[in-house]
This record gives structure tokens, C-alpha cells and sequence, in this order.
């Protein structure tokens, strides 16, 4: 029984690694997307939309320092992960949110 219980939170884990780093990726292409589409606008509307994808990458860039130190301690308990991946999928609804808000502004 004690095998079966540490294999479901190994596969747990892994399974929640995977889902960071998925996330993370996610991350990463919304804001070289939003990069690329900035280039697309007007000169006078592209310092708010860069402001935008730059917040986004740098909130991108501490969500990953974050998971990553969690994923090296190895350690922290299975609610600080889940917590760690509710405030970095909170932080990039935030910053995708601002995006499209800048994009609406300056269409």
C-alpha cells in the first residue's frame, strides 16, 4: 500500500511538473505573439502595447524562477505547488487581460 500511495505522488508530481512547464510554454508564445502583433501598429499606439508584453514577460520570467525553485526543493509540500501554479496562472490571466485591453485601446 505504502509503494501504490508514493507511485500516485511521484505520478502526481510529475504530472504537475509537466502542467508547469506546459504553462510555462504557453506563457513564453502568448508574449512573443503579442510581440510580433505589436510590430504590426501604428508607431504612436505601440509604447502602451509594449508596455503590455513586456509586463507579460517579465511576469512570465518570475513564474518560472518561482516553479523552478519549487521543483528543486523537491520537498514542498503538494500545496505549495498547486498554490504556486493558482498565482502564476493569476498572474498571466492578468497580464493576458492587459494585453487585450492595450490592443482594444489602440485598434
Amino acid at each position: 500500500m505504502w509503494r501504490t500511495s508514493e507511485s500516485k505522488l511521484k505520478t502526481s508530481r510529475r504530472r504537475s511538473r509537466l502542467q508547469a512547464a506546459a504553462r510555462l510554454k504557453a506563457w513564453r508564445e502568448a508574449a512573443d505573439k503579442l510581440g510580433n502583433d505589436a510590430k504590426q501598429f501604428a508607431a504612436e499606439r505601440r509604447a502602451e502595447i509594449d508596455v503590455a508584453v513586456k509586463r507579460m514577460s517579465v511576469d512570465a520570467a518570475a513564474a518560472e524562477e518561482k516553479l523552478q525553485k519549487l521543483n528543486q526543493a523537491g520537498t514542498q509540500s503538494w500545496s505549495s505547488l498547486m498554490a504556486a501554479l493558482t498565482e502564476t496562472r493569476a498572474a498571466f490571466d492578468r497580464a493576458n487581460q492587459a494585453a487585450r485591453e492595450a490592443f482594444k485601446r489602440a485598434a
